[in-house]
């Protein structure tokens, strides 16, 4: 088995194949093209482009706590201070972080997390319920599910809002091709099992207060020289679920 994110940052031979306009030309257009940003617009819940913080020197800890605060909060219906406040909310989330991380923390108390970044964790999480906001959608739906195929295992993406699959990326960088690669994989495994669940797509930056959307079909026409969504998205999963490729190959 292989992970997404060495499928989507190796394998040239099968990006080029499939999607040969995906271009570092076409990440850079992408990148102008489609964002929006939110610390611009006057939401109720104000977002904010958060400096990385003195100190803080944990950075997936803090970008993946912040995403399981986010998520306990929406699961629970309530606010982020209120999974701080609560004890077990909060200690269910942190160790959510740490395990997906690999990280294992014998007592949370013992954690080399320090309060600086739980904090800062939390700011990064209250941005989700901005980006909510200006998406004016309810169905919200963390960690969905998506099925593997031939030497990739199932695999976990990150939000469904509404009809719309969004990746979470907590850095101060520019969006990359292997972001995008990473992204059209889990639609064109999620298109194979024969329910389209999602008609757009995008990603959003709780960091900095950045949403990217697409259609799936526009990105795809142009990503692959102006070919349909299904004949692409057929030929990736057909090409991934016929071939026992080893792993340590490029194809």
């Amino acid at each position: 088995m292989i992970s997404e994110r060495r499928f989507a940052s190796e394998f040239r031979s099968f990006w080029g194949q499939f999607l040969p306009l995906l271009t570092p030309s076409f990440v850079r257009v992408f990148n102008e093209a489609y964002r929006i940003d939110l610390t611009l617009l006057p939401l109720k819940g104000r977002l904010l482009d958060i400096p990385v913080g003195h100190g803080v020197s944990m950075h997936d800890m803090v970008a993946e706590l912040a995403f399981s605060l986010a998520e306990r909060a929406v699961q629970d219906s309530v606010s982020v201070k209120a999974v701080l406040e609560s004890s077990s909310k909060f200690s269910s989330a942190f160790e959510k972080a740490a395990s997906f991380l690999g990280k294992e923390f014998s007592e949370l108390s013992l954690s080399p997390v320090s309060s600086e970044e739980i904090r800062e964790s939390a700011r990064i999480a209250n941005q989700y319920f901005g980006c909510f906001e200006y998406l004016e959608e309810e169905n919200i739906l963390f960690r969905p599910r998506v099925n593997g195929s031939g030497f990739l295992p199932a695999l976990v993406a990150d939000m469904q809002v509404g009809t719309s699959l969004y990746e979470v990326k907590t850095v101060r960088r520019n969006l990359s091709g292997n972001d995008l690669r990473q992204l059209i994989l889990y639609l064109a495994l999620q298109w194979s099992s024969g329910d389209r669940k999602w008609e757009t797509a995008g990603f959003f930056n709780p960091r900095r207060g950045l949403l990217f959307q697409f259609s799936v079909d526009h990105l795809i026409y142009w990503a692959s020289g102006g070919r349909s969504t299904s004949d692409v998205f057929h030929d990736m999963t057909y090409f991934l679920a016929s071939r026992n490729f080893e792993v340590d190959s490029q194809f």
